[in-house]
């Protein structure tokens, strides 16, 4: 059951323009965090030393005794802290934009510590993640000097690696996103960041620290207290020119909801994106697109956001969400245009995408679309591929060079060289993409899970799935495993209902291990999994099912069958049912009926912290429904509650800043100049 509730549907979508190449297939494992969008590798570390001398140093942070500081060898070497690197990546998740702050830094160790003795240096690194938006924070448009500040980053999630693995740390800390996202669980540890713009005879510096503390309010609190702010830089600070910290902020790029109401404001992300993707930097691409796409470009730019987008994806690998991204292309583009440059360059990517999903006929039909329509590179990918009489059949297979390949590949497997045999098993698919063999997209997707990337390791295991033998196949065993791999790699990223779900599956087929996974994970009071029909209790069946049918658009359905899963539902089951069965009511236009539903959703603040953003999000979308049914200074305050306390969504600071007292057909005309603010 999904537990993240779905906007309104009051966010509008973006759009893409522009030529391409034929698409090679990445020679690694690309992860879903960007590439480094902002980099800090120098600053000034300052201490007071105890014989009350200040010392500096460059990237750490000096002892305070100062006859450590003479000492120049072993951990000595290392300051109170220090750094080589300070990086801004960032990743999204469930349309939501994080940003990761890592800090590289030189540790060690001694063989012997007491004796401090063979001392062994080693590179580590800290991370932080956090929502995006507290970058506008931490150094604002027009920041007040000589007067030193500090920024709750409210972490999602952190975490320290010694020593770290350069090849996989970013799939480490993606997957550590995935699992704060999807289990909502309240970050053990909490980051302050400290600022001090400093301005000296015309000379303009920050200074500036990181405190790192549990996330308890009682304990971090006092740093965000005003009359503090000046002791947080008594004893030590970096420091660095004004101009370096904020070409570092202003790279990181982070939407301005103040700037939400210029129509060109897309532009500043579709250019960077672009950039981004001619350097090869396809993630950090793909995100500045999707970023264009939040801000509400005009009509006729979204296709172009949209195309864009799709390469990257493609680039990326991500081929289901570049094949939506080109459908999203051709559903804005008019059936007259298809001749236009955007439109036949969106058929021939989609029939990358589709080679590369190896529906081949589908990709022939498209790149014979777009070369009918004029796209003269698609005739020489048609040629190759395709069967020009016209029946756009597949006409290289090459079932010899497929079973070499998945001979290498097994081998590379049982050595578990897990990478290496990825790419042969996908060899061993290329040249034989009509083959029904579950047994490829298996290994891929256990290839996946072994190196980490367990999301897309799911899309694997769901093709296998799909392939199923026969059940007096010697092979079936392993088509079971398919389905309680895909159940774990759920798991992984802390999606344990549909886990569940998956191991359920297997168990009717008759799997041991998804019966002991059963009574592992899914159960608080079962024994054992003799009774299927326990595996998921009706209750949760049929919240199940009145949110599928809201996501199918039959919202009158949705709230009968929700209606019928109140009776008996705990808290949590509770805001669920009634934020589903209030947005089913504003999408048929009973807003009163919605506001009574949301309104019911919020009486009752969540206990357990990892509801309590679905909880704020009712506030806003009972704002919306007010909205609509005209009661503007409702909808204006419900809005700045669910800011106030802690909603950093782009789409409520949107409505927040810039929806007028009176609703035009049209949303793009709304006059800005009447805003909540002003109520």
């Amino acid at each position: 059951m999904k537990r993240t509730l779905l906007s309104l549907g009051i966010v509008f979508i973006m759009a893409n323009a522009a030529v391409s190449q034929s698409l090679e297939r990445p020679k690694k494992q690309v992860s879903l965090v960007s590439e480094v969008v902002s980099q800090l590798d120098k600053a000034i570390g300052w201490t007071l030393q105890n014989n009350g001398a200040w010392i500096s140093a460059d990237n750490k942070i000096p002892f305070k005794e100062y006859s450590l500081n003479k000492i120049n060898k072993g951990r000595y070497l290392l300051g109170i802290e220090n750094f080589t690197t300070i990086e801004a990546r960032q990743v999204i998740v469930l349309d939501q934009i994080y940003s990761i702050l890592i800090i590289k830094y030189i540790d060690g160790k001694y063989e012997f510590p007491i004796l401090e003795q063979n001392w062994s240096g080693f590179e580590a690194l800290k991370y932080y993640v956090f929502n995006q938006n507290r970058w506008n924070k931490v150094l604002p448009n027009s920041p007040e000097f000589n007067k030193p500040y500090a920024v709750n980053m409210n972490l999602l999630c952190s975490g320290t690696m010694a020593n770290f693995n350069q090849k996989t740390y970013l799939f480490e800390i993606e997957n550590h996103v995935q699992k704060a996202v999807f289990q909502k669980e309240e970050s053990v540890s909490n980051l302050i960041i400290a600022v001090y713009p400093v301005e000296i005879a015309g000379n303009k510096i920050i200074r500036f620290k990181f405190y790192e503390t549990l996330n308890k309010k009682e304990l971090y609190s006092k740093y965000l207290l005003s009359y503090n702010w000046e002791k947080l830089f008594k004893s030590y600070y970096y420091e660095i020119k004004f101009i370096d910290f904020k070409d570092f902020t202003d790279n990181i790029l982070v939407i301005d909801p103040k700037r939400l109401a210029d129509i060109d404001y897309y532009l500043t992300f579709l250019e960077r994106g672009m950039r981004s993707y001619d350097k090869e930097n396809f993630v950090t691409a793909s995100q500045n697109f999707s970023k264009a796409l939040m801000v509400h470009p005009p009509d006729t730019a979204k296709p172009s956001c949209f195309l864009w987008r799709g390469k990257s994806y493609l680039n990326i690998k991500l081929f289901d969400y570049a094949r939506t991204d080109f459908d999203s292309v051709l559903k804005r583009v008019p059936e007259n245009q298809y001749d236009s440059l955007i439109a036949k360059e969106a058929y021939f990517e989609r029939g990358n995408c589709n080679k590369s999903l190896y529906e081949y006929a589908n990709a022939c039909n498209d790149w014979q679309k777009s070369y009918n329509y004029g796209f003269n590179e698609a005739y020489k990918i048609i040629k190759k591929n395709c069967n020009i009489e016209g029946d756009s059949s597949l006409v290289v297979i090459d079932t010899e060079k497929a079973g070499n390949y998945f001979h290498q590949a097994m081998k590379k497997f049982e050595e578990s060289k897990y990478l290496k045999s990825l790419f042969l098993f996908e060899e061993a698919w290329k040249s034989n993409p009509t083959h029904n063999d579950f047994r490829l997209p298996y290994y891929i997707g256990v290839c996946r899970f072994n190196t980490g990337d367990f999301v897309r390791s799911i899309d694997d295991f769901e093709k296998a799935y799909q392939m199923k033998p026969d059940e007096s196949s010697h092979d079936f065993n392993l088509w079971l495993d398919a389905i309680v791999m895909k159940g774990k790699a759920l798991q992984n990223i802390n999606n344990q209902f549909q886990a569940c779900e998956e191991w359920n599956k297997a168990h009717r087929f008759g799997s041991f291990d998804a019966s002991e996974l059963i009574n592992k994970h899914c159960f608080a009071k079962h024994d054992s999994v003799e009774q299927d029909t326990t595996i998921v209790d009706h209750q949760s069946k049929q919240i199940e099912i009145g949110v599928s049918y809201y996501e199918k658009g039959d919202f009158e359905k949705s709230i009968e069958v929700l209606t019928t899963a109140l009776p008996g539902s705990t808290d949590e089951e509770n805001l669920l049912i009634y934020n589903y069965r209030a947005s089913a009511k504003h999408k048929i236009h009973d807003y009163q009926g919605a506001i009574d539903d949301f309104t019911k959703a919020i009486e009752k603040r969540p206990s357990d912290q990892k509801y309590y953003l679905d909880w704020l999000r009712a506030w806003f979308n009972r704002g919306v429904s007010k909205y609509y049914f005209s009661d503007f200074k409702g909808a204006c305050n419900d809005w700045k509650q669910a800011i106030d306390m802690g909603l950093e969504d782009i789409e409520a600071l949107y409505y927040y800043n810039n929806k007028a007292l009176q609703c035009p057909q049209d949303p793009y005309q709304w006059p800005v100049s009447n805003r909540c603010k002003h109520l």
